[in-house]
């Protein structure tokens, strides 16, 4: 299920699977963003950081729910008074612990995050010549 094309790059065409979200170093994720008006809107952003391409495309939110290890709950608080706001923020990384219908999408947020930072800090020095 992860190794199913996903997303195809919107300036290169490369093809993007659950996978590659996950793991791959070429993809970078920017944030999460919520529009509580209108649910089409409610994406993830990366950016596809290969020396071809550099270029920022974004998945809806729901494509990635594979990607999650807990049950989705049904209200969305998004907007309401007990709303922390994160969701509405595409900068802004940090978890929701409300019980809404869009905080396991910001707990998964973090892990990418958490996640391609490991990446990071794991990846050998390119030596030069």
């Amino acid at each position: 299920m992860k190794d199913i094309k996903l997303k195809c790059c919107p300036k290169c065409s490369k093809w993007f699977t659950l996978r590659d979200i996950e793991e791959s170093p070429e993809i970078e994720i920017i944030g999460m963003m919520l529009e509580p008006e209108e649910p089409s809107f409610n994406c993830y952003y990366f950016n596809h950081v290969c020396e071809n391409c550099g270029t920022t495309f974004l998945i809806h939110v729901e494509h990635l729910e594979p990607l999650i290890n807990e049950e989705i709950p049904e209200p969305i608080a998004t907007g309401n008074e007990d709303c922390e706001g994160q969701c509405t923020d595409l900068e802004n990384r940090e978890e929701c612990s409300n019980h809404c219908r869009y905080a396991p999408y910001r707990r998964l947020l973090k892990r990418l995050m958490d996640l391609q930072k490991s990446r990071s800090a794991n990846r050998q020095p390119v030596p030069r010549s």
